[in-house]
């Protein structure tokens, strides 16, 4: 397949795309950084360009302090089970976790499935069905799209004898 020609504005979006789609901890060191600056420059009311003159160091701590000041103290204590894990404990987590995410996809879609299949039922079901308030709205929509109308043309002496008639019809002679 060709490559296709991309300009730098398209390829920037598709990296900040890839960025900010990446899952908790695989996140791209730089655009880790970036949200941090970010958060910097709208908690402490600095331009964006005036957060890279302050350390890295300063920044971070800022940032992580927050954020685990928000947490509650078991999410804390499981933040901290995870910073300590070892990179084999590590990897074993990520294992578990993917297959966990597995399961409940493959999950998901039977049920789906499943939800679809009851939903097509229910719906052929319906549409067979014929109450008697539904067989009276399609007689009446049936009967207002087929109006009966009859004209009679009637000469002048029949019209103003017409406008002499009352609620109860033709006047009596008498």
């Amino acid at each position: 397949m060709p490559k296709k020609e991309i300009d730098p504005i398209e390829a920037v979006r598709i990296l900040a795309l890839w960025n900010v789609s990446r899952p908790a901890g695989k996140e791209n060191p730089e655009y880790l950084y970036r949200e941090m600056a970010r958060w910097y420059s709208e908690t402490f009311n600095y331009k964006l360009h005036e957060v890279d003159d302050i350390d890295i160091e300063t920044i971070a701590t800022h940032y992580y302090e927050h954020f685990y000041g928000e947490m509650t103290p078991e999410q804390r204590d499981e933040e901290v089970k995870k910073l300590l894990l070892t990179e084999e404990e590590q990897q074993k987590a990520q294992e578990a976790d993917d297959k966990f995410l597995a399961d409940v996809m493959r999950e998901a879609a039977e049920q789906a499935s499943k939800l679809r299949t009851t939903a097509s039922a229910l719906k052929e079901a319906v549409q067979g069905l014929q109450t008697p308030e539904k067989a009276a709205l399609d007689e009446l929509k049936t009967a207002v799209q087929k109006p009966e109308i009859e004209m009679k043309f009637i000469s002048e002496e029949e019209m103003e004898e017409a406008m002499e008639w009352d609620l109860f019809g033709k006047p009596t002679k008498g």
